[in-house]
């Protein structure tokens, strides 16, 4: 059996943790020191990462009840909508664990904290040609794959892709470049048009989309943004919604135009489930 080792005194430093308070109001929080077993190790953090689209809701105060519970992160603490210490992506070093895993590099999808124990199957090694913030966007990569695969595009259709946050940026980069699509990028903010703009996207706007599309990727947390690209799918369209925001609507407001079309509309939520819930529009 391996033995445990550490480098530091966890009681002797202060462990920190970024918890919503209330709505509107978050605050660094002094943390107990971590337990620690064979089977733990303990992970001092160098960058944490957000999802801007998930955290500026729970922010808000607007995932209480069971669409709060539906937002769960694996290592979220607290309730929805407040307090909460909540987050999917840490990079971090093992500081205590077996010897095989010490000092190396790990991604775990835990909340903002400057220390924290899991147990060593949470963990994912880092390769050593990937840096740190490139590491950070596993999660986001995750979801962005599962929304690629449910749509399965194939060569030659065209994609729609909308929102603002970094798995929409990574969706459109995955269709553009490795499924040989005609993929056309609507930003909700300014930043995401800058930043599809250096991935070599094709920006567009509400007024100068080039519909209809034969797909649509959907990752904003609002419904307006999800009827309004449906409207322009061509018949027989996709529409797959990977916020994870909208499935605890108590409902959907959805355009006649893609039910009479007989478009479907999935949902993935790779942090609840591997597989999609897919429903039928068609009439």
């Amino acid at each position: 059996m391996e033995t445990m080792t550490s480098k530091t005194d966890l009681s002797a430093h202060q462990i920190e943790a970024y918890w919503l308070v209330r709505p509107e109001q978050g605050a660094l929080c002094d943390e107990l020191p971590p337990p620690t077993s064979q089977q733990h190790v303990g992970v001092r953090t160098i960058y944490t990462g957000f999802e801007p689209d998930t955290e500026r809701l729970l922010f808000l105060g607007g995932a209480g009840g069971s669409f709060g519970r539906g937002l769960a992160a694996p290592h979220s603490v607290g309730d929805f909508p407040a307090p909460i210490k909540y987050g999917d992506s840490a990079v971090g070093r093992v500081e205590v664990g077996p010897e095989s895993l010490r000092n190396k590099r790990v991604f775990v999808p835990y909340p903002h904290q400057s220390f924290f124990s899991v147990h060593r199957d949470a963990v994912y090694e880092i390769p050593p040609d990937v840096s740190d913030k490139q590491a950070l966007l596993t999660s986001e990569m995750m979801r962005a794959l599962s929304a690629v695969w449910t749509a399965s595009p194939q060569p030659g259709e065209r994609a729609l892709v909308l929102g603002s946050g970094t798995t929409a940026l990574l969706i459109g980069y995955v269709l553009e470049h490795h499924h040989n699509l005609s993929v056309e990028f609507c930003p909700t903010t300014p930043l995401a048009e800058r930043l599809a703009e250096g991935l070599n996207l094709r920006v567009v706007t509400y007024e100068s989309s080039s519909s209809p599309f034969s797909c649509l990727l959907h990752s904003c947390p609002f419904n307006d943004t999800l009827s309004w690209g449906m409207r322009q799918l061509q018949p027989k369209g996709r529409a797959i919604d990977v916020s994870y925001h909208l499935t605890l609507s108590q409902s959907l407001e959805l355009p006649s135009s893609a039910l009479s079309k007989g478009c479907t509309l999935s949902f993935v939520h790779p942090l609840q489930s591997p597989l999609p819930l897919s429903m039928s529009l068609a009439e």
